[in-house]
């Protein structure tokens, strides 16, 4: 005994040169100082107009963060430090100096692609690189918190008595602070004992372009679906846009696409095509329209409902202002999406019937001066 007490100090001594800790006490590993700026400018914001200060630079792209669904929310203290080249006013290029998660990581870059400068180095001379932190990337603010856990989880829990819009914008505060469009749309879609379904659309910036670029708006469609009593499953559907103007706007409702007597939701997209005339000059656009279809397929193994985007062409509901013929529509709703539906069907129930042999007794003359030019239309028998 007398010998281990003798020992003891050489052991401790040789512990803490190897570098262990004591058995209560966890190594701690500090992380690396943040790299300083890597140039001296006070920024000026184009949009928001005028903000001036890196700190302002900061809080834009804070608030341009939004995390996928799934992600998980980030803790205080968090951040991603990215880098990025600054020319003519805008993010030429960006790239990660420390990550926080592949798909913060993502969301941080796309958020720094979108700044737009009045000001600096790189605005009129050449490029010019600078560093910048940001912390708790999608969380900075107690809304992007909220919003961000009802992503995480796919789940909101509406309280009793909760209005529409404001259960909405309580889950979804960041995605639903107003009313875009003016319109929450209440659809009975999927068939459920708890309620309709709720739906709206955003207008989101593609985080392929920069701001000043042609067709930067995307739209994102997010869908409310309740499956237990109070609680609602949240998905998000993103629209491309395939023109190249961010004039792109979307209307959801719901229509039975395929004839089986089952509604489907549908989203009548409207974007336009700029009209050149000559190199960099726009003179005019042409107007499109064309539908997006989404089926109910099933739910999850929490129970809460999938739904699979159609991928059919339905070219019979499109419009081309340049290539369908006939004279430009005074309007093209989802009114005029169901009557073309019903005409479509209404074709194919008439191609399916089987053509009578023509009998020889019966004077064809006066038979084909009888036909009514409505025959075949359904709606009319």
């Amino acid at each position: 005994m007398k010998s281990l007490l003798r020992s003891l100090p050489g052991l401790l001594l040789a512990a803490l040169l190897s570098g262990c800790s004591p058995a209560d006490k966890a190594p701690v590993t500090l992380a690396p100082p943040v790299p300083a700026p890597s140039a001296e400018w006070e920024p000026v914001l184009r949009e928001p107009y005028n903000a001036r200060g890196r700190a302002a630079v900061v809080a834009e792209v804070q608030s341009r963060v939004v995390l996928p669904f799934g992600t998980p929310v980030p803790a205080p203290g968090s951040r991603v430090v990215v880098g990025f080249e600054v020319g003519g006013g805008m993010v030429k290029k960006r790239w990660l100096v420390r990550g926080m998660s592949r798909v913060a990581d993502s969301a941080v870059l796309a958020a720094v692609q979108q700044l737009w400068f009045n000001n600096g180095p790189g605005y009129y001379e050449s490029p010019e690189r600078y560093t910048l932190v940001v912390p708790t990337p999608g969380a900075a603010s107690t809304s992007q918190r909220r919003e961000a856990t009802t992503r995480y989880q796919r789940t909101a829990v509406r309280l009793p008595g909760e209005a529409d819009t404001t259960f909405v914008r309580r889950v979804l505060p960041v995605s639903y602070p107003s009313v875009e469009y003016g319109d929450l749309n209440t659809l009975a879609w999927r068939p459920s004992a708890y309620g309709q379904q709720l739906v709206f659309t955003q207008s989101v910036s593609d985080p392929e372009h920069g701001n000043g670029s042609y067709g930067w708006y995307n739209t994102d469609l997010f869908v409310l679906d309740p499956y237990a009593p109070h609680t609602y499953a949240v998905q998000q559907f993103n629209l491309y846009n395939a023109g190249d103007l961010n004039s792109q706007s979307v209307t959801p409702f719901v229509a039975d696409v395929n004839h089986d007597g089952r509604p489907d939701l549908v989203t009548l997209i409207t974007y336009s095509q700029s009209v050149g005339g000559g190199p960099g000059q726009m003179v005019g656009h042409f107007n499109y329209y064309r539908v997006q279809v989404w089926r109910t397929a099933g739910f999850d193994a929490a129970g809460r409902p999938r739904y699979r985007e159609d991928e059919t062409p339905y070219p019979y509901l499109e419009y081309k202002q340049d290539e369908t013929p006939g004279p430009y529509p005074e309007e093209f709703t989802p009114a005029t999406v169901r009557r073309l539906l019903a005409r479509h069907w209404r074709q194919v129930v008439q191609a399916r019937r089987p053509v009578a042999p023509p009998a020889s007794s019966v004077d064809t003359t006066q038979k084909a001066g009888s036909i009514s030019p409505l025959a075949g239309d359904s709606t009319h028998k």
